[in-house]
């Protein structure tokens, strides 16, 4: 009996230790399900790492004729090939104060050719400036001061990579609402690294977005995408990386495709990382409002819609409010009336040659008589 209740006692411990074996290597076997709460704690401590961090890239742009004839008004000229945009960006972090300098060309639709394009966006931490330096509409800078709401260039698609990577804070203010995302329970397999993809629920117009995340590499996006209920992908972004010393893996380069709801593509760039610094000296004035002179300022974060020019000293000219009305340029920086140009430039001028002339006939009148002959007495 004794024997027996051994034997029974041994057989049970021998399948407990198979069935606890059997369901740790099942554990070990299936994929490690990452949350969107463990992506975002990643994101945001990378960034407590990050500081400041100052960013230079090339960037080449296609936008191709379907492109181009979407945007076509009446009278405009229309380029007979897919136009090629070279360009550089620079971008300069610190903390949620941001810089995007771009420099490269631009279609004009009245000249019909390339032109120099050129734009400095800021963010000081309370508001926004755009300033265009070049572009092909006026030959005068436009600047623009708004609140934080309009900060339009975190949306930029080319630079994406760089909030996900280096400043999670700045790609919630963006159009991309990383909360809404949900594990889709499969990984895909992208630049031979398994990634495991999450998904946003569907949009009513059957838009839904897709992010593959490399669990590998500290939780980088490496794939994005927008896709309609039939599949076209209107949207697409895949960045490559490079090991960093202090924060692990940093963006390399990165390509995007854009494409219509039939699946014709729209435009599609490639960027490339020419420099990378982390946490660099950065002064704060390089966050303020970039004003050239002979510039057109509008100033909308008082409320009210205020024109106002910068002068040739850097100052800032008369405020206009445009709120309700047009302000033509040109009221921007009035020519001197004829009054003010007589009281100005004519009288002081006048008053001048009038010493002038004094002075020098003073000397002269001096000069002759120290050269007179003495008088002689005619009467001796």
């Amino acid at each position: 009996m004794a024997a027996r209740l051994f034997s029974l006692a041994v057989t049970g411990l021998v399948c407990l230790l198979i069935c606890s074996s059997s369901i740790t290597a099942r554990s070990q076997n299936e994929p490690k399900i990452l949350t969107i709460e463990k992506v975002m704690k990643v994101w945001k401590g990378r960034e407590e790492q990050i500081k400041t961090a100052r960013i230079r890239w090339t960037w080449n742009e296609t936008v191709t004729r379907t492109m181009m004839e979407s945007l076509h008004r009446e009278g405009d000229r229309k380029p007979s090939v897919d136009l090629l945009r070279p360009g550089i960006c620079t971008v300069t972090l610190d903390g949620q104060k941001m810089r995007y300098e771009y420099e490269g060309q631009t279609w004009s639709r009245t000249e019909g050719e390339m032109r120099p394009r050129a734009f400095i966006a800021t963010f000081n931490g309370t508001s926004y400036a755009y300033s265009s330096l070049k572009n092909a509409v006026t030959d005068h800078p436009e600047v623009t001061i708004t609140g934080e709401r309009a900060t339009r260039e975190i949306q930029y698609v080319s630079l994406a990579p760089l909030w996900s990577s280096l400043r999670f804070s700045l790609l919630e203010k963006s159009a991309f609402s990383i909360m809404s995302f949900i594990p889709a329970n499969r990984t895909t397999t992208i630049q031979g690294r398994e990634c495991q993809e999450f998904v946003s629920p569907p949009q009513a117009n059957g838009v839904q977005e897709h992010m593959f995340i490399d669990v590998g590499r500290e939780n980088q996006m490496v794939r994005r995408t927008t896709q309609l209920s039939d599949g076209v992908a209107i949207l697409s972004i895949d960045i490559a990386y490079q090991p960093h010393s202090l924060i692990g893996w940093v963006p390399k380069s990165w390509e995007y495709v854009s494409r219509n709801v039939k699946g014709v593509t729209l435009t599609s760039g490639r960027c490339q990382v020419e420099e990378l610094v982390i946490n660099p000296d950065v002064q704060p004035e390089v966050f303020e409002p970039v004003l050239p002179p002979g510039a057109r300022v509008v100033d909308v974060t008082s409320g009210r819609e205020m024109h106002y020019g910068i002068l040739p000293d850097g100052s800032k000219g008369k405020p206009l409010d445009g709120t309700r009305r047009i302000v033509e340029y040109a009221e921007l920086y009035p020519k001197p009336s004829s009054s003010i140009w007589l009281s100005r430039y004519l009288l002081p001028a006048i008053a001048i040659s009038l010493f002038m002339v004094a002075v020098l006939s003073l000397i002269l009148i001096r000069h002759r008589l120290r050269t007179r002959p003495p008088a002689t007495n005619q009467h001796e």
